[in-house]
């Protein structure tokens, strides 16, 4: 019997898609690539090839800009979980730093795909789409409906630029 090797091009079998070994969630990602990624209309191909290419300079950007908006609110929220517990709203400490810790977390899937995005490598992807996923959540539980409207576009997007990344 022939040996396969564990690399980017080996794949497993799920569904009727194949999709390759990074896939930590693969029939949410196969559900999700079949319903965002192909039964919608696609972005025009030489649009997808450029969000692909200045897509890491924008997670960059948007990665410094939030840095001091995440202190902030960590600051913030140890500064008036003292006093919302003393004013009997003792949920409210639980709630906001369950919330900051989604971001952070959110955060570093984010650093972690920006070496990958650079290169164009689907490991890079695969943590964007993380990242988004775990931002989706968070909008979900506290019912943020204009977060979780943007989190369905940029699942759009990822799944349109998919193909990018090899």
């Amino acid at each position: 019997m022939e040996q396969h090797t564990q690399d980017h091009t080996q794949q497993h079998e799920t569904g009727h898609l194949k999709l390759p070994p990074y896939s930590a969630l693969p029939e949410l990602e196969n559900f999700l690539d079949e319903n965002l990624g192909h039964k919608v209309p696609k972005i025009p191909e030489h649009w997808r090839k450029a969000i692909a290419k200045i897509g890491p300079w924008i997670v960059l950007i948007a990665l410094v800009f939030s840095l001091p908006i995440v202190f902030a609110a960590i600051g913030l929220t140890a500064f008036f979980s003292p006093f919302a517990a003393m004013g009997g709203a003792y949920s409210w400490g639980i709630w906001s730093g369950s919330s900051l810790v989604a971001l952070v977390a959110s955060l570093i899937l984010e650093v972690l795909a920006l070496p990958y995005l650079f290169k164009l490598k689907k490991e890079g992807w695969a943590y964007l789409f993380y990242a988004t996923l775990l931002t989706l959540v968070s909008y979900m539980l506290y019912f943020n409906f204009g977060g979780i409207l943007g989190s369905i576009i940029s699942l759009y997007i990822i799944f349109q630029i998919k193909n990018q990344y090899k």
